[in-house]
Order: structure tokens, then sequence, then C-alpha cells
């Protein structure tokens, strides 16, 4: 049993509704849960500045999930969550490859 919610959100005649998940997407809760629980435990972010610890996770071919998150070097000087996570995806390809 999970302790999530998991809602979605649809246009439904002109206006933004929270709606329960359709069956495909209630049949990928367990990969959510998986993402969730690999941005929660990353240790990549690290906002020396801000100290808004951003995490994330991205999905890969195969089902593996990779960590990331911000990372900041100097003022106005910062590695965004979703860039380290394309940078991480890029990195396991080149590995791959």
């Amino acid at each position: 049993m999970s302790i999530w919610d998991f809602r979605t959100v649809r246009l439904i005649n002109g206006r933004v509704k929270i709606v329960v998940l359709s069956d495909g997407q209630k049949a990928r809760i367990g990969e959510y849960i998986k993402a969730l629980e690999i941005a929660k435990n990353s240790v990549v972010a690290n906002p020396l500045f801000s100290q808004y610890f951003v995490k994330e996770s991205i999905g890969v071919v195969g089902g593996e999930m990779l960590a990331a998150g911000n990372i900041e070097y100097g003022i106005c000087q910062a590695l965004h969550a979703e860039e380290a996570a394309v940078a991480a995806f890029r990195a396991h390809l080149w590995k791959k490859g």
C-alpha cells in the first residue's frame, strides 16, 4: 500500500480539474514511486547559496532510474536540476555505448 494518493490534471469543459488516474497510469504507480524514492534519496543536489535542495530522478531505457539535482557553483552560476538530469542521462548513454 502506498502513502501516495496519485492524481492527474485534466482540462474538462475548459476548466482544469484534478482527477483520478487512468487505468494505464494506475498500472505505472510502482514506477512513479520508484522515481520519487530515487529523487528523495538523491545526493546530487548541492545548493551552496540558496539552500533550496531540488532533487529529481530521470528514467532511462530498461527501467533504470538516475538521481539528479541542482548544483550551485557560485553567484549566478548553477546547474538546474533538469540540466543535471539530462547530463546524467547523456553520461549513462555514453557509458552504455
